[in-house]
């Protein structure tokens, strides 16, 4: 996307003077939710991100983590246009600093890294092409709301002062405070037909509420409450929609839970899973793909993938594609961004020293592209996918722009072992929700001038890439790439052919479509676990289901021995309990095998249930569903 050209355009301000706190209402503005959002969890000993080493393979000498890792964080800000008058609202401020004075640029560090300000759920107009006032929501009709989101560059430590102007200027001040809620909006998801939708809140601290008010688009709904597994500190917050919610509109979800109350915006699709392919799309591959379980391309737009009913995430947009509709199998499904931003990053900015580059292609490159697609193709979510540099806080700072977060935790790629993939995709995950996390996968071989990682995954490696990515709640899986050719970075064998590669992401994708329905509405429910070399994780999938993945740790890429070798170790005798959501204790439990559910031994009480396995290979997978 980066020859789209677009720059920034700032409306000329000035710093605001300190006003009465009586501001707010002088200009008929109201707060919805100001909210402080840390990288950091205050709430726990250990961060996501702190059992794992991150290393980077650039060509500079030092490493990002941990010496320049500063976890920072994002202020959330939604107001409700309460004039009785359409009204315009420009973000001019930071703290009484005028915007263009804190905001980062390829010459200079700021305060804030990058901010985003829309009111997403009115109507485009495309005569209009506004892309460059990335400060401003113009024409905003009484009573809808706009949303503004700023990333930060230092963590909040006191009270900061957001400054805004409406179309009459008169000024609007915010104070965000720096008290990290205890609660948050976890996973937003929807039925195939959008009109349920499912709503997952997680306690950072303590239990998880017992009782929850919602309220979609001002509006109170009837909802009902399901707990999740008790240590999960997970809860489910459901509510019929009616009329069901159009495909692609954005909506407001407002939620009190106890003391605190929690707002999102969303936006509303059927959650269609994507089991994606980059690579050639000719009618001869594209045949084969299919009849392997894939059901998506990367990057292409074609009458070949049209007629083979096959959707699409094309780079780019234009108003000539074809956006898929609820219910599709074909279209496009996603709007891929600026590819790897953050791995531009690391190329810009000569003046800004290298370790300090990460976030500045979000406010020059990535929201001018997004606004740009929202308005040629409105229907049609946006797709970011941040690539390997900076980790693991490239994830933070990029999760929070797009509807869709996506990232490439590439094995062996690089010298990195299996468990690399869900390392990353657990701070994908923590970084962008409630947003959707799509994860692509490495699936060629590639030639060239490395060090180690130039081999393709073996089937037991890519089996457990898979299910390590389901496990930690992906909403769609890609893999990269199927294509056979001599490139300038060297030699690339394609996933097709590589018969028994091949042949286990068919088996694996056969799999995942019978859980794909359960897989849209879930939710990680707590932690992981590894225990016995046992990989364990439990998604949540609406009130009634729950899929239950166990991976084989017992695996090592040994790069230091003089041709790459794989050593696999299939587990025997595997005992696995694990803990439910209340009301499990008569449900059917199945295991699912190369696209069929066979009945599985099993013990379910107590909300746990206990599988006695004589073996695990790479991985296996259940479906728990209530009777």
């Amino acid at each position: 996307m980066s020859n789209l050209g677009f720059g920034i355009r700032i409306a000329a301000v000035t710093a605001l003077a300190l006003l009465p706190l009586n501001t707010l209402a002088a200009a008929k503005w109201a707060v919805l939710g100001a909210r402080w959002r840390p990288d950091a969890n205050p709430f726990i000993a250990q961060q996501v991100w702190e059992d794992y080493i991150w290393t980077e393979g650039w060509g500079y000498e030092e490493q990002f983590y941990p010496k320049y890792m500063r976890p920072a964080g994002s202020l959330h800000i939604v107001l409700r246009n309460d004039s009785g008058k359409t009204d315009s609202i420009a973000l001019v401020s930071f703290d009484g600093k005028p915007l263009e004075k804190v905001s980062t640029s390829e010459k200079s560090l700021g305060e804030i890294v990058w901010y985003l300000i829309e009111s997403p759920q009115l109507p485009v107009d495309p005569r209009r092409p506004d892309d460059g006032d990335l400060n401003l929501q113009k024409d905003v009709p009484p009573g809808e709301w706009v949303s503004c989101t700023l990333r930060l560059r230092n963590p909040l430590t006191k009270p900061c002062t957001v400054g805004f102007r409406n179309g009459s200027g008169e000024n609007v001040l915010v104070t965000v405070e720096p008290r990290v809620q205890t609660q948050r909006i976890e996973s937003i998801s929807f039925s195939p037909g959008i009109d349920t939708i499912y709503v997952y809140v997680r306690s950072l601290k303590g239990r998880a509420p017992r009782h929850a008010r919602l309220r979609l688009d001002g509006k109170d709904v009837s909802s009902k409450i399901t707990q999740g597994p008790l240590k999960s500190r997970l809860v489910l917050v459901s509510a019929k929609l009616s009329p069901a919610w159009k495909y692609g509109s954005f909506h407001l979800v407002e939620l009190e839970a106890g003391s605190e109350k929690l707002v999102e915006s969303v936006r509303a699709w059927d959650g269609y899973f994507c089991i994606g392919l980059f690579g050639t799309a000719d009618k001869e591959h594209v045949t084969a793909a299919k009849e392997k379980g894939i059901n998506t391309y990367f990057w292409n737009v074609s009458d070949i993938l049209d007629q083979a009913e096959m959707c699409t995430i094309p780079h780019g947009a234009s108003a000539e594609w074809k956006p898929r509709t609820a219910g599709s199998k074909k279209g496009v499904l996603f709007l891929y961004n600026k590819d790897e931003p953050d791995a531009h990053d690391a190329a810009s900015g000569e003046k800004i020293p290298f370790p300090h580059r990460l976030g500045l292609n979000a406010q020059s490159e990535v929201i001018p592209a997004q606004r740009m697609q929202r308005r040629l193709l409105p229907t049609v979510p946006n797709l970011l996918l941040v690539d390997n540099t900076y980790k693991p806080l490239n994830y933070y700072v990029y999760g929070q722009i797009p509807d869709i977060f996506s990232t490439d935790p590439y094995v062996p790629l690089n010298g990195r072992q299996v468990d690399y993939v869900y390392h990353a995709l657990e701070c994908a995950r923590d970084a962008s929700t409630p947003r959707p996390v799509v994860s692509v996968l490495w699936a060629c071989s590639l030639g060239g001038k490395r060090k180690f990682g130039s081999n393709a995954p073996t089937p037991e490696e890519m089996r457990m890439m898979i299910y390590y990515a389901v496990g930690c709640g992906v909403k769609g899986i890609g893999y990269f790439i199927d294509m056979t050719k001599e490139t300038g970075e060297g030699q690339f064998v394609g996933l097709s052919d590589i018969k028994p590669l091949w042949e286990a992401v068919g088996q694996a994708n056969r799999e995942v479509a019978v859980l794909a329905p359960f897989l849209a509405i879930g939710c990680p429910a707590g932690a992981y676990s590894v225990q016995n070399n046992v990989w364990t994780r439990t998604i949540m999938c609406g009130p009634d289901a729950a899929v239950i993945v166990l991976v084989n740790t017992r695996h090592y890429i040994a790069f230091e021995t003089q041709r790459e070798t794989s050593f696999h170790f299939p587990l025997k005798g595997v005992r696995a309990t694990v803990e439910l959501p209340p009301g499990f204790n008569s449900a059917i439990v199945e295991e699912v095998v190369d696209g069929m559910l066979k009945p599985i031994p099993h013990a379910l009480g107590n909300n746990r249930l206990t599988l006695n396995l004589d073996s695990i290979d790479a991985a296996r997978v259940f479906l728990v569903r209530k009777k």
